[in-house]
């Protein structure tokens, strides 16, 4: 894998007397790994996916959530994939209602666990689904019953054994196990815990399991809310018995998360800032790395000792997003990163292999994203050269060009006023002959029903299998193509190519960082 750090190109356009805007086409080499844009099944704009578990590369689940107003309007819903996130499908979970998700762990293919927290009436309930997420019954039911009760995290260790860790109630950590596939639930005694401190709870998807051992950080809080302390808690034996594995874990700010690779190796990032151990948890020191961490989520590489992937993204949560948004790939316990992608919202990621993952998105509410998919093997199968647009009298003239096309069916075009909500206004086929060329081919389409204020462009690229891509987004105003200094970049993600488009009326000196 070609590392990618730094790219440092100085562009000077001559002026030249033309009245029209002049358009830089240039294309950049390189190669690292491809995320697969796909609909999450979501057509409402502003929704995210903060939670993830893949029982295997075909099956996924991913919890909902409002990025738009997260605590004022909580969501109980779910999508899911079960052919490798090709498609995915949501769902309100019936008789959640009132609750909000704080929990999934996929088991086999088709057996799933949830955990929601019912923000009217308090305490938590328990769901399961053993039939691939189409129908779903209520389990532990003696369970999280208090009004005080929260349900944290849920952690499966094969099909048989699980745990669920909640806040203390009735004076210590409420935290159930199962050792028949969710069949019974049984609270573990005080005995076996660590005694809680004043004002102490746990967070949510803030855990994590490796063989029999799970890890799970706790945090106390003062009268405004703000974590105070945080300590490690960890168990060996599926949840039975815990102990103190780190009594003073930093913490700051309100978002944290955990992973282990194995029963040494974890990275644990709070506030922004990312920590390591090698001993288990005992002790973590922050990890002064090289490239771009990003903040959001990250995951571990099965298969693939040192590997990780970074995530960044949604803007409401600063610290998901402080550095970035986009990907990124470390292959030595996170030491130093390669970029895989930028200014790409990506939220939570689950890898399953070496090449295939899982990473949520949020919904601009064209039905067509909000989930990606890793495919670093995925050979894109239209190469598009060029895709522009001159705003002419009584009509948008849009112009694009292919330098190769594999098994193509043609092209949707989408116009937007917004750049969010895209709709379709035509179909333009493909010129290659079986939908198969090596050579370039030049594609134009006309829309005479455009708006007198800015239009936004894009083309749905469709596979003869269904499959597809976006382009990237061409904006048409007061005559003319691009606005000013625009700067666009497709395909987005991008594998071996990436086409860098800068809009310029007039000398001007660009630097690409």
């Amino acid at each position: 894998m070609k590392k990618l750090y730094t790219l440092l190109k100085e562009i000077t356009t001559m002026k030249k007397k033309i009245t029209f805007m002049i358009i830089i086409v240039f294309q950049i080499q390189f190669g690292f790994a491809q995320w697969q844009l796909r609909s999450s099944g979501v057509s409402t704009p502003l929704r995210g996916i903060y939670g993830m578990s893949a029982a295997d590369s075909a099956t996924c689940y991913g919890v909902i959530y409002d990025a738009n107003n997260y605590l004022g309007d909580p969501l109980h819903d779910i999508t899911i994939t079960h052919d490798g996130g090709a498609t995915w499908h949501s769902q309100t979970i019936p008789g959640l209602e009132n609750n909000i998700l704080d929990g999934v762990s996929a088991i086999t293919s088709g057996a799933v666990h949830v955990i929601g927290w019912n923000y009217v009436s308090g305490g938590g309930n328990v769901f399961h689904s053993t039939d691939s997420g189409m129908t779903w019954q209520r389990e532990a039911a003696n369970a999280f019953t208090d009004a005080a009760s929260f349900p944290d995290n849920i952690k499966f260790f094969d099909p048989q054994n699980g745990v669920i860790f909640g806040d203390p109630a009735n004076g210590y950590f409420e935290i159930y196990t199962t050792s028949n596939g969710g069949d019974s639930w049984s609270r573990v005694p005080s005995i076996n815990i660590p005694a809680s401190l004043p004002n102490e709870e746990g967070l949510d998807f803030v855990a994590d399991a490796y063989l029999n051992t799970i890890w799970v950080i706790t945090v106390t809080t003062n009268i405004n809310s703000n974590f105070v302390s945080a300590r490690l808690l960890q168990s060996d034996d599926k949840g039975i018995s815990w102990y103190v594995r780190n009594s003073s874990l930093t913490i700051g700010g309100s978002d944290g998360d955990i992973k282990f690779r194995n029963a040494s190796v974890g990275l644990y990032k709070n506030n922004g800032i990312l920590y390591r151990t090698t001993n288990g948890g005992t002790t973590w020191n922050v990890v002064n790395y090289s490239g771009t961490w990003f903040s959001y989520d990250f995951h571990n590489v099965p298969g693939k000792d040192g590997w990780w992937i970074s995530t960044g993204g949604d803007a409401n949560f600063t610290t998901n997003s402080a550095k970035g948004f986009g990907s990124s790939i470390s292959h030595d316990d996170g030491d130093h990163w390669v970029t895989l992608d930028t200014a790409v919202d990506h939220t939570c990621v689950f890898m399953t292999s070496p090449t295939h993952g899982y990473s949520g998105g949020i919904t601009t509410g064209s039905g067509n994203d909000g989930v990606f998919v890793y495919l670093p093997d995925v050979v894109m199968t239209v190469t598009l050269f060029d895709f522009s647009g001159e705003a002419q009298s009584k009509q948008n003239l849009l112009h694009w060009a292919t330098a190769s096309e594999q098994n193509n069916t043609g092209f949707e075009v989408q116009r937007s006023s917004d750049s969010y909500g895209f709709t379709k206004i035509g179909f333009v086929t493909t010129q290659a002959i079986n939908g198969s060329s090596n050579v370039k081919l030049n594609y134009d389409f006309i829309d005479k029903n455009y708006s007198e204020s800015a239009n936004y462009y894009r083309l749905k690229q469709i596979d003869k299998d269904g499959k597809f891509s976006y382009s990237n987004i061409v904006v048409l105003k007061d005559k003319n193509a691009i606005e000013p200094g625009l700067i666009t970049m497709y395909p987005n993600p991008a594998k071996n190519m990436l086409n860098i488009q800068i809009a310029s009326s007039g000398n001007n000196k660009i630097t690409l960082l």
